[in-house]
């Protein structure tokens, strides 16, 4: 799951832009196989994601109009600001807990082959009806656990982190979601 920036560089030579300067470099040697002149955006991974289904069913939701299908979507500096909201109403109202946490799962030869979650101590969020109204998660192939838990909470707390970051940028535009099975 990945969150891109993409930011309009173009070079016109009619604008007589003297100031405009790309410059490519891979592993300290510049690459003069690519034209800085021919370049016109450039693409920042500025956020990335491992199966926190919470937030990607966010997006779907909320930007793909319920369309889960990996194709690349704009994603507006409000909805932004939506997303950086409801995360952190999520966590003003989830308090952690100790409990049992699903860490993946195992197969061995008591199981005889059959999948079993691996449980073991954690924290949960101990009331997570606000959580599941507002950011519920969703089950899925490569999705992780569904489970209200400090894994559930850490990737609302860093999406969060990440968002207050971002949008302090004066250079807030052309954001895109993308995910990939």
């Amino acid at each position: 799951m990945y969150l891109n920036k993409k930011t309009y560089v173009k070079y016109w030579e009619h604008n007589g832009d003297d100031n405009y300067e790309i410059i490519i470099k891979k592993h300290n040697k510049i690459v003069k196989e690519i034209d800085p002149k021919k370049i016109s955006e450039i693409t920042e991974q500025v956020m990335y994601w491992r199966k926190a289904n919470a937030i990607h069913k966010w997006f779907v939701d909320n930007v793909q109009n319920g369309e889960d299908d990996c194709k690349e979507y704009y994603v507006s500096i409000e909805k932004l600001k939506e997303l950086r909201d409801v995360c952190e109403n999520v966590l003003i109202e989830s308090q952690l807990v100790e409990g049992i946490v699903e860490n993946g799962q195992f197969a061995n030869a008591e199981t005889k082959g059959k999948l079993k979650p691996n449980l073991e101590l954690g924290k949960v969020i101990k009331d997570y009806s606000y959580a599941d109204k507002h950011l519920p998660t969703a089950s899925g192939f490569f999705f992780g656990g569904t489970n209200y838990d400090e894994w559930y909470y850490n990737d609302v707390k860093e999406t969060l982190l990440f968002l207050n970051e971002e949008l302090k940028k004066e250079n807030r535009e052309g954001y895109y979601y993308q995910s990939s099975w």
